[in-house]
Parts: structure tokens; sequence; C-alpha cells
């Protein structure tokens, strides 16, 4: 039988606030501590995070790069989880280009493929069943995301 169960979380702005380290111990021990150990309790094998991964658009600070890379993609390693992440209006260094400067993007590319990168609409299987995202709306995509929507 199928794994139907999908974890799902949503604006976990990773940097905010300035790249508070109060704020990024939070999140850090959120992710890792929490979110990650129950999802794994529950048998969810991926994740649905539904935009804003990170919070600033021009920039991330070193020590949130630094932990990502070396503490919460291995953890999602560890545990066999995939991490399926839409683009955010914050995801995205430009406001209306979601297809590259992307926050996202940065972190798949980072992630070994544990970490999936999605900046346009369309239907993606997760668990086992079919999942119609609609990443952040923007001028470069919203033809495309009109189509998709439609298409429903």
């Amino acid at each position: 039988m199928l794994n139907r169960k999908i974890g799902l979380v949503a604006d976990l702005h990773i940097g905010c606030r300035g790249g508070s380290h109060v704020w990024r111990s939070f999140i850090k021990s959120y992710l890792i501590e929490y979110m990650i150990p129950t999802f794994k309790a529950q048998n969810v094998t991926d994740i649905l995070q539904l935009g804003d991964l990170m919070d600033v658009r021009r920039s991330l600070y070193g020590l949130d790069r630094h932990w990502i890379v070396t503490e919460f993609i291995p953890a999602l390693k560890e545990n066999n989880l995939t991490f399926h992440t839409l683009t955010g209006n914050h995801d995205c260094s430009l406001r209306d280009v979601t297809s590259h400067s992307n926050w996202s993007l940065w972190a798949e590319s980072e992630s070994d493929g544990c970490i999936k990168a999605y900046t346009t609409p369309q239907d993606i299987e997760v668990s086992g069943l079919l999942v119609s995202i609609c990443p952040w709306v923007s001028a470069e995509n919203i033809d495309e995301t009109v189509t998709h929507v439609m298409k429903y």
C-alpha cells in the first residue's frame, strides 16, 4: 500500500529578522528537533513546503546557508525525507521572476536530491498522490498559472 501521508509546512522564513541568531535558533530547533522527528514518527516520507522557505529576497545570511547545508539537508537525508518546496514571494530575488535568482532553487542545488524546488504551476506526484501546485504568481508565470488552474 502506498504511503498517503504528506507533511505540510509553510512560511518558514529562514533568515528572518535580519538573520537574528534568536530566530535562527528557533527555526532550526523547530525543523530539526520537532518537525522532522514528528513527520518521521508518522511515517511521512514527503514534506510539501508551501512557499517562503527563505525570508529576504536579496540575500541569505552566511550562517543560515551554513546550517541549511550542514544540518537541515543532512537531517532530511538521514530520515529519508523529500522536501518539496514551492517558490514563494520571499524566495525569489526579483518580484516578477520565479525561474531564476531563487533561494529555493539554491537549496535544491545543495541537497543531492532531497529538496525539490518548483517555480511553475504543475501537477507533481507526492507520496503516490497527484498534487496540483501553484507557486508564487508573477508577471513571468501568470499566463501559465491561469492555463494550469483552468484545466480543473
